[in-house]
C-alpha cells in the first residue's frame, strides 16, 4: 500500500514540473493570435485552432467574436511533411512551403473574404504539441460586379504585427 502512494505521490509531482516555463501546454488559457489590423491591434482568441487534418498542411484559424463570427483570420501553412521553423512566403515559393493569410469580415449581412497578397508567415517553434509564429501581409477585397459578372478590388487590409501559438491537433 505504501508503495502505491509513494507511485501516486511521485507521478501526481512530476506532472505538475512537465510544463514550460511552468506553463501547462493543455490550458487554452495560453494560446492566442493576435495581430494589428489597419493601425487596430486585434485578438483572434475565439474558437482558435491549428488543424492538421490534410497532409503537409495546418490551417490556423481564430475569431475575434463569436456572437458575430466576425472579424476571423485564417492562415494555411503548406509544406513538405514534416513542416519545419522557418518562413512561408505567399504561395510563390519554389520549394513548396508557402503560407497564406487571409481575413473575413461580415458588415451587416455581406461576407467580405480578403485574400492573400504579399505575405509571409513564419514558423518560430513547432513541435508534437504546439506550433507558434509571426505573421504580415496585405489582403485583399475583390467585391462582385453583378452588372457583368466581374470582380473590383473593393479594399485592402494591412496586417502587421501577427503572432501565434497554439496546439496542433485535428478539428
Amino acid at each position: 500500500m505504501k508503495k502505491h502512494l509513494f507511485t501516486a505521490l511521485t507521478l501526481l509531482a512530476c506532472s505538475g514540473s512537465c510544463t514550460k516555463n511552468g506553463v501547462s501546454p493543455y490550458d487554452p488559457s495560453n494560446y492566442y493570435i493576435m495581430a494589428t489590423v489597419d493601425g487596430n491591434r486585434m485578438l483572434f482568441n475565439s474558437l482558435m485552432s491549428a488543424d492538421t487534418t490534410r497532409y503537409g498542411t495546418i490551417s490556423i484559424t481564430g475569431f475575434a467574436d463569436t456572437t458575430t463570427y466576425s472579424p476571423y483570420i485564417h492562415i494555411t501553412l503548406r509544406g513538405n511533411p514534416p513542416l519545419k521553423k522557418g518562413d512561408y512566403p505567399c504561395l510563390s515559393a519554389p520549394d513548396f512551403n508557402s503560407g497564406i493569410l487571409g481575413y473575413a469580415n461580415w458588415p451587416g449581412q455581406i461576407l467580405q473574404d480578403y485574400t492573400s497578397y504579399d505575405d509571409t508567415v513564419s514558423v518560430t517553434d513547432i513541435n508534437t504539441i504546439t506550433v507558434s509564429g509571426t505573421f504580415r501581409g496585405t489582403v485583399n477585397y475583390y467585391a462582385p460586379n453583378y452588372s457583368n459578372g466581374t470582380y473590383f478590388l473593393d479594399s485592402t487590409k494591412a496586417i502587421t504585427n501577427g503572432v501565434f501559438y497554439l496546439p496542433l491537433g485535428r478539428n
